[in-house]
């Protein structure tokens, strides 16, 4: 059934679900191939697998064995765990449906020299595996007695052998019916023709709420507002037992950096040069220490990271035992000093750096205690996630009437902050480079009268975005964002070069034409785990899909759409029932023929778990 999947056209998902599967028909069980040598042999009755009511013997587990290549027995078996599953699921709902394999009909196909294994014929490529030179004599006549051998050689017997091929037949037969019964129309088919063959080339900016959120230069000032106008959030990440017993130190930093040349030595004859950063940095600590200067106002004004300088070098609460300020040197001067006085000057391979021990803290730890450290991940999440869209809006309010590569990169253009001018973001882009609202016929060097729009998303769009009216800290340095390219690219869905948005796909392949600034910021989430990204784009070329050439084909394509959806559709349905029989215990292999071991004989983890390749995404 996969090589028949695959001759139909199956889609790259199908490969995808499948891909454990894929490599397992000829290397092992061609023709020519002695099998005895490298298949799995014995006797005896033993379960190997429970599905459901029906469980498969040793001769079952033997008969998937001998068609697996591989090196691993571990690995090996646990997919021929994987292709029994899927036949018993499929055999027994053809049980259930009252189909039978017609009698006489195992005896043709083995006669006819073919071979059903994972409900198909046996095949190699797009080639169906012909075994007439294994059952046949040199007239060409089918010969018994070498059928015989053949299979013993395998470790089955006759009517083992006839037993297995008639449940993959059946398996075979129940695939096709499901596959087949989704239906696809010829304007789906078309429709799916021109997502296909549409493609478009296109030009991006991209701003990134962590990037923006990791600039900010956050105070405690800025943690407690936040803390106090989201308590309930703040709360709801606190625990007690993880602030319970707790031995910390609240450390502070000034850390000169190094000159670029100070790693290399001084010419002969010459005597090293003093180190400016060094000799600032002691400078520094002997005002703290005589009381000409805070520590908090040096590290204001002196410490490298602007982060920390804006906190007046504070790194937090550490543990007492075990600081972990990135470098060892500064965690053992950490460990010893007392509250209040200031380290020696400690030299890292980047720069000389001073400490102090602001406040000591033990016991069982507060909310009100720790509130500024659960606060602050939060806050920058979502203060970042603000100053990248206020960054996104005014860029695409200054790229009206131009091209993002008259603007990008552009001075400080990523740390833009938005005034209330930028708020209403335009619903259409400006004059010079094209309308932003085309709906596919603009330029483009398909042939053919162009299709109707093709997008797949739902709902009505998205409101424009807004900037709201919260204060934010103060930015950083940052880097203006980058301008970036893409394509040409086919539609895949919702899915863009940039990630997952619905507004983007129908923008780009429907709305769009040529040299057409899209005429919002879009939201676009990279995936499932990463936060939505704000994009400005450009569309710079479309090639049109070719209708013309369809009409040509239709029944095909239609027929080949069909075949994709209910091979997706078959997936769906052997996960489905697959998943159900395991959250109920009723699928079950044998633990030990999966058992893998180390070059030393020691078992290693067992990492199968069943329905795996259906699971594949």
């Amino acid at each position: 059934m996969l090589e028949q999947m695959r001759k139909q056209g199956a889609s790259v998902f199908i490969w995808l679900i499948f891909g454990i599967l894929i490599a397992v028909f000829v290397v092992n069980f061609g023709p020519q191939s002695p099998g005895s040598g490298q298949g799995c042999s014995g006797g005896g009755k033993r379960t190997f697998l429970t599905v459901g009511e029906t469980t498969v013997d040793d001769a079952g587990f033997r008969w998937a064995m001998n068609l697996i290549p591989g090196e691993s027995d571990a690995d090996r078996a646990a997919v021929a765990f994987e292709s029994l599953i899927m036949r018993e699921l499929l055999a027994q709902e053809a049980d259930r449906r009252g189909l039978r394999v017609p009698d006489g009909y195992v005896d043709h196909v083995i006669a006819d020299g073919k071979l059903h294994f994972q409900g198909a014929l046996l095949q190699e490529g797009d080639t169906v595996l012909d075994f007439r030179r294994a059952f046949y004599n040199e007239d060409q006549i089918f010969d018994y007695t070498q059928f015989k051998r053949w299979v013993q050689n395998r470790g089955l017997s006759v009517a083992s052998y006839k037993k297995q091929q008639n449940r993959e037949i059946l398996a075979s037969l129940m695939g096709q019916i499901l596959m087949g019964s989704v239906p696809a129309s010829r304007e789906e088919a078309m429709q799916s023709y021109i997502a296909k063959n549409t493609t478009v080339s296109f030009e991006a900016v991209r701003f990134d709420p962590r990037r923006y959120g990791d600039n900010l230069l956050v105070t405690d000032a800025d943690l407690d507002r936040w803390a106090a106008a989201h308590e309930a959030e703040v709360k709801a990440t606190y625990t007690a037992d993880a602030w319970k017993g707790k031995k910390q130190v609240h450390v502070r930093r000034i850390s000169l950096p190094k000159p670029a040349d100070a790693a290399e030595p001084p010419a002969p004859g010459q005597t090293a040069k003093p180190d400016p950063a060094k000799a600032k940095l002691e400078s520094l600590k002997a005002a703290i220490e005589a009381g000409r200067t805070t520590f908090v106002a040096a590290a204001k004004a002196n410490e490298r990271d602007p982060q920390l300088a804006a906190r007046g070098g504070d790194v937090g609460w550490h543990d007492e035992g075990a600081p972990n300020l990135n470098d060892p040197l500064l965690d053992e001067a950490a460990k010893t000093l007392e509250k209040g006085k200031v380290s020696a000057l400690v030299e890292t391979e980047e720069a000389f750096t001073i400490l102090t021990i602001d406040d000591r803290r033990e016991g069982d730890l507060t909310y009100d205690q720790v509130k500024r450290e659960l606060a602050e991940p939060l806050a920058r999440e979502a203060w970042g996630k603000e100053a990248a869209k206020r960054a996104a809006l005014a860029a695409h309010a200054a790229v009206q009437g131009k091209s993002l590569k008259d603007v990008f990169p552009a001075e400080k253009t990523g740390a833009l902050v938005v005034d209330k001018d930028f708020v209403d973001v335009p619903t259409q882009s400006g004059g010079g480079t094209g309308s932003g609202t085309g709906t596919g016929t603009g330029t483009g060097t398909g042939t053919g009268a162009p299709a109707a729009p093709t997008g797949t998303g739902t709902g009505a769009p998205a409101a424009p975005l807004k900037a709201t009216d919260e204060v934010l800290p103060a930015m950083g340095p940052l880097d203006p964002p980058t301008l970036e390219t893409f394509g040409p690219v086919a539609r895949a869905a919702n899915r863009t070069p940039l990630g997952e948005s619905p507004e983007l796909a129908r923008a780009l392949f429907e709305e769009l034409t040529t040299g057409a600034i899209g005429p919002k910021v879009y939201e676009v989430r990279p995936s499932v785990v990463a936060p939505a990204m704000y994009v400005v784009v450009q569309v710079t070329a479309k090639q049109l899909a070719d209708v013309t050439a369809f009409e040509k084909d239709a029944a095909q394509y239609t027929a080949t759409l069909a075949r994709e959806r209910g091979a997706r559709y078959l997936i769906d349905w052997l996960r489905t029932r697959c998943m159900a029989l395991a959250e109920k215990k009723e699928l079950t292999p044998l633990w030990e023929a999966v058992q893998g071991y180390d070059d030393q004989g020691n078992k290693l983890p067992i990492t199968y778990t069943p329905c795996i390749s259906f699971n594949v995404q």
